[in-house]
């Protein structure tokens, strides 16, 4: 029982046992203590244990971001004299969610100008991903053809 006479060996000792009851402290006051979701037998389960929502689901590589909603000029090769009106509701990278009165076809390539934009902008060629009726207007996913530089994309929001 020398060691119990050196002075440095029991202040070691203490601070030993005080950071061990500090980390335990400190594990116990903040764990995570959101409850647990149960999730149904088919669901997928994510990294955290929850089950996975619809955005991890979602097929896209980058996620659609809302903002500012701005008015553009949508025009097909055929109407490009006479473009139709739309949003832009939602984008990302890599396209447009788009909200329009006329249904248009799937695969279909379509051009997009902001209403706002400058006379020496160019149109944007983006293809119809998907479109469905919304009661009172049509939602219209579209994928850029050639993505457009990020001065040009920063005119959609």
């Amino acid at each position: 029982m020398d060691w119990l006479n050196q002075p440095y060996l029991v202040a070691i000792a203490v601070a030993m046992v005080g950071c061990f009851l500090m980390t335990g402290l400190v594990a116990f006051f903040f764990r995570d203590r959101t409850p647990k979701v149960e999730a149904e037998p088919e669901e997928e389960l994510g990294i955290d244990g929850r089950p996975k929502t619809k955005a991890i689901h979602d097929k896209r590589g980058i996620a659609r971001r809302r903002g500012k909603v701005i008015e553009v000029f949508i025009a097909t090769p055929e109407t490009k004299e006479e473009p139709i009106r739309g949003l832009v509701l939602d984008r990302s990278m890599n396209g447009l969610g788009l909200a329009c009165d006329y249904e248009l076809p799937v695969g279909k390539v379509i051009s997009v100008l902001p209403v706002e934009a400058e006379t020496m902008v160019p149109w944007v060629d983006v293809q119809v991903r998907n479109c469905r009726h919304n009661g009172t207007h049509w939602d219209v996913g579209c994928q850029f053809v050639t993505v457009p530089p990020y001065s040009t994309l920063l005119l959609f929001g």
